[in-house]
């Protein structure tokens, strides 16, 4: 995973409409949502979140577990045991229907 990608972020209505997630959980959602998009999962690096992010470890694991804690993603380990990934949990369904459309005139 590079530290210079450039891709979009997009939020489904349920994460950037929940009260309970910092901004910056909200982010790192949409950062996983964007690397989980051809697998269903990413590996789980904090130390490349932390770095792509400017925090510290310690940041990045309390973002995580916002995230964890609202049901939005899950975090278990591969099956050899190495190496922890990252799951979405939010139905596809529902966060299709919220999302925010905004017309162009």
């Amino acid at each position: 995973m590079s530290l210079t990608a450039n891709h979009p972020i997009q939020l489904p209505a349920i994460v950037w409409q929940n009260s309970h997630l910092s901004a910056s959980a909200k982010l790192l959602y949409g950062e996983i949502a964007y690397l989980c998009r051809e697998e269903g999962y990413c590996p789980l690096s904090y130390t490349y979140f932390a770095e792509r992010h400017y925090v510290t470890y310690k940041t990045v694991k309390a973002w995580l577990a916002q995230l964890e804690e609202v049901g939005l993603i899950r975090m278990r380990y591969h099956a050899s045991g190495q190496q922890r990934l990252l799951y979405l949990e939010s139905n596809k369904e529902d966060s299709i229907k919220n999302q925010l459309t905004v017309p162009f005139t």
